[in-house]
């Protein structure tokens, strides 16, 4: 078996180079396709901890009227149920998208996690926290964009918006090209 130089770059060229090479002989194509994944292992990223190889990217986070959108729908249910404890998932009719970004609201500290009486977490059961509620009337301004490393706010950014400044924007949502992030230094 020969020895395979392994880059994150060159996985798609290797592997085109090994079926080249080995079209009629299936069996050490798949020896050294097993060689190539194994050495996958070894390969370092920059984004990733030398040591553990958790994540080392901060990413931010625009406050989008999808999000203020599934917060209108929670305010809504809360008033008709009469109790600031919503379960995501059974009381509310968000669309996939807003089900899946809902949690980003928490790092603007428009919602919370309810706790049980020993403090615990009540698992998928939100509620809104006063800040969340001054912002739903216009009556606080927040930053715009967080910064978040590994699911904790590390920096805000200094631009204040109101409600009204975020129902009408655009984009809607953000999409994979918006997106943005640095590394963490260690």
């Amino acid at each position: 078996m020969r020895t395979i130089n392994m880059t994150t770059g060159g996985l798609f060229e290797q592997i085109v180079i090994l079926l080249e090479e080995h079209n009629s002989n299936e069996l050490l194509l798949r020896e050294d396709l097993r060689h190539l994944l194994d050495s996958l292992s070894g390969i370092k990223r920059d984004d990733q901890c030398p040591y553990c190889g958790a994540s080392l990217k901060e990413y931010w986070q625009r406050l989008t009227p999808l999000l203020v959108n599934g917060l209108v729908k929670m305010k809504q249910k809360i008033i008709n149920k009469n109790e600031n404890r919503i379960h995501l998932q059974n009381d509310l009719n968000l669309s996939k998208s807003e089900y899946n970004n809902f949690q980003k609201l928490r790092f603007h500290g428009l919602i919370a996690h309810c706790k049980n009486e020993d403090g615990s977490r009540d698992s998928g059961y939100w509620l809104i926290t006063k800040r969340g509620n001054d912002f739903l009337r216009g009556l606080l301004a927040i930053p715009s964009r967080v910064r978040t490393f590994r699911n904790h706010v590390v920096d805000h950014e200094s631009r204040l918006v109101y409600i009204k400044d975020v129902i009408g924007s655009t984009p809607y949502a953000e999409s994979v090209d918006d997106i943005q992030f640095r590394l963490h230094e260690l």
